[in-house]
């Protein structure tokens, strides 16, 4: 499932940004770049499916209101505001002040769903 995929992704970034380099500690450099370039690639793929689950989102009868989001989808915080939108839509970007994680509310329905089901 794509959703679960997008969860997953999102956890492991989150991880990877929680995680502080130990420099002093023998083999930190390469961990440091493998986690990075990790990283990267879960970039990529997350990009990837958002962009499919908006193209099934816009092909379909969605309704297009979309309600603020209370709480931050990683770190559970409620200081959550638009990242530079003015009109808010499916596609609006939404920043935690707490964590600085951004996602979208397609990717946090789609999560939803099938949490639902």
């Amino acid at each position: 499932m794509a959703s679960s995929a997008i969860r997953e992704l999102l956890e492991l970034i989150a991880a990877i940004d929680r995680r502080v380099p130990h420099v002093q500690r023998a083999g930190e450099a390469a961990i440091a770049r493998d986690a990075a370039a990790l990283r990267a690639r879960a970039l990529k793929r997350l990009a990837e499916l958002e962009r499919e689950q908006c193209e099934y989102l816009d092909a379909s009868r969605f309704d297009e209101k979309v309600l603020r989001p209370t709480l931050c989808p990683f770190c559970k915080g409620a200081h959550v505001d638009p990242a530079v939108a003015k009109v808010i839509t499916v596609k609006t970007s939404w920043r935690c002040r707490d964590c600085d994680g951004t996602w979208t509310m397609a990717a946090s329905r789609v999560a939803f769903a099938a949490r639902s089901h």
